[in-house]
């Protein structure tokens, strides 16, 4: 993200909002977190898809950090393109840039993408793991600060509108 290479940190995130997801449903369940420690890695990358594990928790009505729509979009950078997509676009023109460049929306888009999936982590974790009521509230307090500050600019946003930022 910082050396300009925006679609490639939006896959990273990706990964991020699928590693939230997967505490998410630790958190609702800690023997699904004890069954995913005991499973070799074949079984445990079947039994532990990310779409098999965001059903589970719609179904459960748990807390989904990255849904379809999120999910879909964010894989729509560098991970699946499609004839609709346009790499290292985010600049004010909506052109392509062939070396890594900073490009305002670009970074701004991975800074607020970066912050859901890690203020989830940042709750999720203290959870899982055994730490003091204080790390608890302090990590509370900081992931909560980290989402009130997430900007308008997300992957969600159809047709990339923040080109003109001023």
């Amino acid at each position: 993200m910082s050396s300009g290479y925006y679609d490639e940190a939006l896959s990273i995130i990706r990964s991020l909002g699928e590693i939230a997801n997967l505490m998410a449903m630790f958190v609702a369940d800690k023997s699904k977190f004890e069954r995913w420690k005991s499973l070799d890695e074949r079984s445990r990358r079947r039994e532990f898809a990310p779409v098999k594990i965001r059903l589970w928790l719609e179904q459960k009505g748990a807390t989904l950090v990255v849904d379809e729509r999120r999910f879909g979009a964010l894989s729509a950078y560098s991970i699946h393109p499609s004839p609709d997509t346009l790499p290292q676009a985010h600049n004010e023109h909506g052109t392509s840039t062939i070396a890594p460049t900073y490009q305002e929306a670009g970074f701004l888009l991975c800074l607020n993408e970066l912050a859901r999936p890690m203020a989830f982590i940042g709750v999720f974790s203290t959870s899982l793991i055994d730490v003091s009521d204080e790390i608890k509230k302090t990590a509370q307090l900081v992931s909560r600060t980290l989402v009130e500050h997430i900007g308008a600019i997300s992957a969600e946003v159809q047709g990339r509108p923040w080109f003109s930022l001023n």
